[in-house]
């Protein structure tokens, strides 16, 4: 059998967007922040952590490895 779906409208897939909201990361307002409940693992870009005025002395070892990000 053979199904067929037709490109929805803007208008009915404007709920699938990514939510970003506006926050404050140890006091530093970030503009884009990513909501998702679901990830198992929460990523910043390197350039974010950076803005906030953090550096490798910042960071922790850990031997957890990503895979398919």
């Amino acid at each position: 059998m053979t199904a067929m779906f037709e490109k929805p409208s803007d208008d009915e897939r404007q709920h699938l967007k990514a939510l970003f909201l506006k926050g404050r990361v140890d006091g530093q307002p970030i503009s884009k922040i990513l909501i998702d409940g679901g990830a198992a693992i929460n990523i910043m870009p390197y350039t974010v952590y950076r803005k906030l005025g953090k550096g490798d002395q910042d960071l922790t070892n850990t031997d957890m490895m990503l895979k398919d990000f």
